[in-house]
Parts: C-alpha cells; structure tokens; sequence
C-alpha cells in the first residue's frame, strides 16, 4: 500500500496557524502508547510553563497510538481538559491516518496490525484471537470495542500548525514545496530522505516521525521523536520567542518496565 493511498482521505485536513506565539510553547516526539512516560512528562511540562505567563501551548506531534500498550488510555487522557494553565493540540501521525483508515472504511487493517496496531488492540481489550482472526471479525470486535469519541477524536486531528517562528507537524516538510503548500504526505509520512535543512524555510520546523537517539536541533530543523516505545525515552522541547530550544526527556522507571 502506498503512502499515498493511505493518505487520499486526509487531503482537506485542517491546517492551523497562529500570527503571534504564545509565550511559551512546547511540544513533545512521538508517544506511541507510552501513557505513563508522557504523564510524567506532561506534569513536568506544567510545572515548567507555570514560570511564564499565559498563553502557554503543548503541542503533541502525532503517533500518540501503536506499538506502546496503552493506546486507548491515551486518547481518554487527550480527550480530558488539559491541565489547568495549559492549552493542548494534538497533531495527525501517520498511525492515527492508519487507524482511523480502518475504522472508517475498514481498508488495511492488516497494514496497521503488522506496524503496531495489535498493541491498540490489545489497549481495547481485544482479544489476540479476535485480532488475528477473519478480516470482518477483527473489524467487528473493532466496531464494537472502540469509542465513538475516539474515532471523532481521530477524525478532527490537524496536519500542522503555523507560528511565526516554528511549523510543527509530524513528519516535517519537504523543500520541494513552500510550507503552505506541503502534501497530507508530506506532514504524515515524510519525504524521501530525511530533512536535513530547513533554513531556507524562514522558521525553524518542528518534527517526530523519524527516530533519533537524542532530541536535537541544526539548521532550522527540530527533531523529537526518541523512539519511546522501544527505547523508553520520551521527549519534548520548549520554545520560547529570542530563547534557545530547552529539551525535556522522560525515562521510564524500573516501576514502569515492570
């Protein structure tokens, strides 16, 4: 299946943009089912924006589901009020434009099982039988098991956000295009080969999708996804206007391992 396949229902998605920053922003790599590892992240977060006036804005790049175990705990927490002093977005991933592809039109669910959606499942309380069974009886359990404020959920995830000084969406952008012009492609499943500069951008872009070993910034590009579902390390930025990047990272604890 091609990127572009699984992409064609996310063409018209919403694109935001913001003429002035908030005070301070933050944004946080790929989760991937780490709830754990991003409450703990989150209540740092807060404690940190509390120093700064309002607007204070966590911006979460995509993936937030597969691969982890606690998917579906995920979306319940996003789906709650934000901590109190905090505005919270949730950006599109290219799992979420997987799984919600399935639920929608029930088309390749054998696609997002095999890149980690049997770890969704499982976070429903599928059972590992129903999953792995006949196409139409994974998509039942499916239907009958996932929320309907989840998939609305999913279905109203933006592709990017716009700041003065920053361009956040999940994959990045490609230099082929200007920022406004990227494809649904483009911020969900990256170009070919990774960004390596985007100053010719004017701002810097704000990225997960691509695993790093640690989270780091050069030449316009900020990169944030350190593979918390394998590696146990989630991690985040803060952004603030005249100031450096200052980056967060949260490891998981021997209780958490467990």
């Amino acid at each position: 299946m091609t990127a572009a396949a699984q992409t064609t229902a996310a063409a018209a998605l919403t694109r935001l943009s913001l003429d002035r920053s908030p005070a301070v922003t933050y944004a946080v790599g790929d989760i991937h089912g780490q709830f754990d590892l991003y409450k703990a992240l989150e209540a740092r977060i807060l404690r940190d924006a509390l120093r700064y006036p309002a607007p204070r804005l966590l911006v979460l790049l995509g993936d937030v589901i597969d691969r982890g175990p606690q998917s579906a705990q995920m979306i319940d927490h996003l789906l709650r009020p934000p901590p109190k002093g905090l505005t919270r977005l949730c950006l599109r991933g290219n799992h979420e434009a997987l799984f919600l592809r399935v639920l929608q039109d029930q088309r390749g669910i054998k696609t997002w099982r095999d890149w980690g959606g049997r770890a969704t499942l499982s976070s429903y309380g599928i059972r590992s039988d129903q999953a792995e069974g006949p196409r139409p009886a994974a998509l039942r359990a499916l239907a009958a098991t996932v929320p309907a404020a989840h998939q609305t959920f999913l279905s109203q995830l933006p592709l990017s956000l716009d700041l003065p000084a920053w361009f956040f969406s999940h994959a990045g952008a490609t230099l082929q295009r200007s920022l406004a012009a990227q494809t649904p492609d483009d911020l969900l499943w990256g170009a070919s080969g990774s960004l390596s500069d985007a100053t010719a951008f004017g701002k810097w872009v704000v990225h997960g999708h691509e695993i790093v070993p640690e989270a780091s910034f050069s030449r316009g590009v900020l990169r944030l996804d350190t593979g918390a579902y394998r590696s146990g390390r989630l991690s985040g930025v803060r952004l603030c206007p005249d100031q450096p990047p200052r980056f967060f990272a949260q490891t998981m604890t021997a209780h958490q391992s467990r």
